[in-house]
């Protein structure tokens, strides 16, 4: 089946759809997972200190209405998904993932253009060709969630 080059491409195998705004969709959801999990020991430490933590009024904190909440720990099915989706990623050669997990990862096309030394436009057209790869690939094959035991 041919897929069109436009953003609503479509490939209908079986019970599953898979379209091209549904796989950045969940390229993106699969980056926000990782982003908001919290990874323990992932960076040095730094220095400690000893101190007791001081005390302070909301006035003395300068604290406003707007406080900055971290999103909580994901989900075990989110986790679940995110593993699968960076499973697709090994469905593309290294250029095309980079690409594909940078824009997942909100990075504009400007730094993207400069980490490959090419036109924004460039960049911006290989994103297209590896999504669209990722779509026929998986209308053919889909992949199943990438096992722990296998890394």
């Amino acid at each position: 089946m041919q897929v069109s080059a436009v953003a609503g491409a479509k490939v209908d195998y079986g019970a599953a759809l898979w379209s091209v705004a549904a796989i950045i969709e969940r390229l993106e959801a699969a980056a926000a997972t990782l982003r908001d999990m919290r990874m323990v020991g992932m960076r040095p430490r730094g220095y400690a200190v000893a101190w007791p933590d001081v005390v302070r009024n909301v006035w003395e904190a300068g604290l406003t209405a707007e406080v900055d909440v971290r999103p909580g720990v994901p989900s075990p099915a989110s986790i679940d998904m995110a593993d699968s989706v960076i499973g697709w990623l090994l469905l593309l050669d290294e250029r095309q993932r980079r690409i594909v997990w940078a824009r997942a990862n909100r990075v504009k096309w400007k730094r993207i253009a400069r980490m490959f030394d090419k036109s924004e436009r460039c960049v911006q057209l290989w994103h297209k060709a590896a999504i669209l790869c990722l779509v026929e690939r998986l209308a053919q094959n889909p992949v199943a969630p990438v096992s722990r035991k296998m890394l």
